[in-house]
């Protein structure tokens, strides 16, 4: 009696470890989940910060102008030079979508046409740079749950009691894969391992602060002005 009731609390000790094993590993699968959306949503934004930086490239016409332009406001070299071109990125000059050329000269439309293109891509890296803050700390927040996580559980522990306890197939191999011989132990460890998010390889990173239009504005006026000249020809048909 005494050996069958030791046996039914050891059965009983291990079902709790695994439910309590259970019920934090869906915590920890859900959180994933909720990082993945907000990461999509991160990604969303930045390729909009790509799509208005290679409308201000070809505004400025070349790369050289594009660096020399951000070199101009404290950028050497340029920022968000890791933000992949947008497929239907313009191929010259052209007024971008949503914006208008207005002023008396052509001069000026493109003056201002330049401002309005540079502030758009400033306010959509503003909010790109705060998603990605929050994303790096929801990050953060998961590799946390996951050390504290397998600080709590003893894998090898698990998969033990896994294999002696009653378990539904399905779950095991759910959990596990299809190793359940002792020599495939190892691989049935990798396989209910959970992997740290690592923000380097999801394009995670601090986002430059932009300065405001108004200043950068008047930093680049003088140059803005040369390109014009230099360029009037192409860059009419965006000013038009």
């Amino acid at each position: 009696m005494s050996d069958g009731y030791a046996e039914f609390l050891q059965a009983q000790i291990k079902e709790e470890v695994i439910q309590g094993y259970l019920r934090e590993r869906l915590i920890l699968e859900e959180e994933k989940k909720e990082f993945q959306q907000e990461l999509e949503a991160f990604r969303a934004k930045k390729a909009e910060v790509g799509r208005r930086r290679d409308e201000l490239a070809c505004l400025l016409l070349s790369p050289d102008r594009y660096a020399a332009f951000f070199a101009l406001i404290g950028f050497d070299p340029p920022p968000l030079a890791w933000i992949e071109p947008a497929q239907d990125a313009p191929q010259g000059p052209v007024c971008p979508p949503g914006l208008s050329p207005k002023g008396f000269t052509r001069r000026r439309r493109y003056l201002n046409l330049v401002r309005k293109t540079y502030s758009r891509l400033a306010r959509k890296a503003a909010e790109a740079g705060r998603a990605s803050k929050a994303v790096l700390a929801l990050a953060e927040e998961i590799n946390e749950d996951v050390r504290s996580f397998e600080r709590n559980y003893d894998i090898l522990n698990i998969i033990r009691f896994l294999r002696g306890l009653d378990t539904d197939a399905a779950l095991k191999t759910r959990l596990m894969g299809e190793n359940f011989t002792p020599r495939e132990l190892n691989s049935a460890y990798d396989h209910m391992a959970i992997p740290l998010i690592d923000p380097g390889k999801e394009g995670l990173r601090p986002w430059p602060d932009l300065p405001k239009a108004q200043e950068v504005e008047e930093k680049t006026r003088q140059f803005l002005s040369e390109i014009f000249r230099v360029e009037r020809e192409a860059i009419g048909p965006a000013v038009a």
